[in-house]
């Protein structure tokens, strides 16, 4: 049977991987945030100090249980994508937000992941205007959403509405 990434495993991976780069403010988890609306995920400090609260979900398969031990497979990573520089400055594109964090997930070679795909990219827009989806070798699939864009100086409030579409902040 095969497995899906855990998302907490996947935040705290995407976490460390933040951590390591020198141009974000800070990230904290969504539970460091207190932020309860959706369990996984993660908040994105940029430069300018605008925030972005990345939703993390997973896909579940036929007959998958937490209850079972993780089964991580490993294959030939995704191909590294370009680091986009994130401005200091005036509005950052949520464009480079996605691209920064694309960049995060295949630049690191993790022999977990398959393929990450920006929706940026995708030939015709979604539901959702900003996020990416992660595929894993072991068929697991993580979906990350840009739930919240909120501009510098402006903090998370009790029903700020989700997936507002914003193209800079």
């Amino acid at each position: 049977m095969v497995r899906k990434v855990r998302p907490a495993r996947f935040v705290q991976h995407l976490m460390n991987l933040v951590h390591q780069d020198p141009q974000p403010t800070g990230a904290w988890t969504f539970e460091e945030c207190g932020y309860t609306a959706t369990p996984y995920g993660l908040v994105l400090g940029l430069p300018t100090r605008a925030l972005v609260y990345w939703q993390t979900c997973a896909t579940a398969w036929p007959g998958e249980s937490y209850d079972s031990p993780e089964q991580p497979a490993r294959g030939q990573p995704p191909p590294a994508m370009t680091m986009p520089t994130l401005p200091t400055v005036q509005m950052t594109p949520l464009v480079n937000v996605e691209r920064y964090m694309g960049a995060l997930l295949t630049g690191c070679a993790n022999e977990e992941t398959a393929a990450v795909e920006l929706y940026a990219d995708r030939p015709r827009p979604g539901a959702i205007p900003y996020g990416l989806n992660v595929r894993f070798h072991n068929g697991a699939r993580i979906f990350l959403y840009a739930r919240h864009c909120l501009p510098a100086g402006r903090g998370y409030t009790e029903g700020d509405a989700p997936f507002r579409r914003r193209d800079a902040i």
